[in-house]
């Protein structure tokens, strides 16, 4: 089976989908009032996230474990994530980065699920 190109996304009853995100795989936590964002090796990439890290701060909930990736979303399009994009961004910080959220473990004292 090969994938094929759709104007928009296909809904039916019973089917479930995640758009395929093209970014780095990181761990945002939220304590004390300090976020961290760290990768699954274990660096910590805070700093080179300040965007996120303002957004992330917004957040009401006191405390948060949030699994995701950090993505930059090609600007041409609009729709598709850039792992290229990501990589200029690492160099030239004047490509906005976005946090996508594939799972919430803690929030608040509330345990979560997949999303």
């Amino acid at each position: 089976m090969h994938p094929i190109e759709i104007s928009r996304p296909i809904h039916h009853a019973g089917w479930v989908y995640e758009e395929k995100v093209d970014g780095w795989r990181m761990v945002a936590t939220k304590s004390k009032g300090t976020i961290r964002l760290v990768s699954r090796n274990g660096l910590d990439h805070t700093k080179r996230f300040p965007e996120l890290v303002k957004a992330l701060t917004a957040l009401k909930s006191a405390t948060f474990t949030l699994d995701g990736e950090v993505a930059v979303y090609d600007q041409a399009s609009s729709r598709a994530s850039s792992g290229c994009a990501l990589d200029q961004r690492m160099s030239r910080p004047r490509y906005r980065s976005t946090w996508c959220s594939t799972c919430w473990s803690w929030a608040g004292g509330i345990y979560g699920e997949n999303r």
